[in-house]
């Protein structure tokens, strides 16, 4: 096992590769509404962005602490 920084544990459990699936369905929703032409939504793509991003991350964390206090992630 490998010793790793503080640093690099967090930025690990914040689970990076999976924000691209959380900004997909944002993209999809912004491009139907543009298509559809429903709404006006140029201040809102940045924070749907945002927003989406932080919950992923959130989910992320919740998920290791449930792990973490179940035991789960012990080999």
């Amino acid at each position: 096992m490998t010793d790793i920084s503080r640093t690099q544990a967090w930025l690990e459990s914040l689970r990076p590769k999976t924000l691209p699936l959380a900004f997909a369905a944002i993209v999809v929703g912004t491009c139907a509404c543009l298509v559809a032409r429903a709404i006006s939504i140029r201040g809102w793509r940045g924070l749907a962005l945002i927003t989406a991003g932080l919950l992923q991350i959130l989910s992320n964390l919740a998920n290791d602490y449930g792990d973490a206090v179940k035991g789960s992630d012990k080999p």
